[in-house]
């Protein structure tokens, strides 16, 4: 085991060649996983491709329900082939968190702020937040700000757990849903708002 709960994991190929066998062998870091004593292929964080969007779609659409229901904001939900034309997602620079060839997670982001964090709810706690949002963190420039909607306690103790502090509540219209009233906590990342 390596520091950081990494290990190596090796893999032994058995690939044909010509007359004779080849084994070929691959090192692939891993996580190691403490609490099944498993180790998974590490997550990968990359720009956003159009094949992704079946993913994002789904997604989204799982865990906008999950962040609207602990707002008591379930009347407010739009799936994400609507919410993206509406909020501008694609006025945003996309990642996303690959693991398994299997998007896990999305982050969109502009100089100013992040405006969409959302990660499969299958897989809540196990690193693919963080993962999104300190490669956002590092490919942009400070300070940054977060809105958290209200009575979403899980959001809000992530992004104060990842360094963000809270610097004010502000109420107004939902942006992509403007039949909404909403209150939200204002975080800001590196130097106050």
């Amino acid at each position: 085991m390596l520091a950081g709960g990494r290990a190596w994991n090796i893999s032994f190929w058995h690939v044909p060649c010509l007359a004779r066998d080849v084994m070929l062998l691959t090192a692939e870091l891993c996580r190691f996983d403490r609490s099944n004593k498993t180790a998974r292929p590490m997550m990968i964080v990359r720009t956003y491709i159009q094949s992704d969007w079946k993913d994002l779609c789904e997604i989204h659409d799982r865990a906008r329900l999950d962040e609207l229901k602990l707002a008591s904001l379930e009347n407010a939900f739009f799936p994400l082939n609507v919410a993206a034309k509406r909020a501008g997602l694609f006025d945003y620079t996309i990642l996303v968190a690959e693991q398994d060839g299997k998007v896990q997670g999305f982050i969109a982001f502009d100089s100013e702020e992040i405006a969409w964090l959302y990660v499969d709810p299958k897989i809540y706690r196990r690193g693919v937040g963080k993962a999104l949002l300190e490669k956002a963190l590092t490919v942009r420039n400070l300070p940054v700000s977060i809105e958290v909607l209200q009575g979403n306690s899980s959001a809000l103790n992530f992004y104060k757990r990842c360094g963000f502090k809270e610097v004010g509540m502000d109420s107004g219209l939902m942006r992509g849903n403007e039949n909404y009233t909403v209150t939200v906590h204002i975080l800001s990342y590196g130097e106050a708002v």
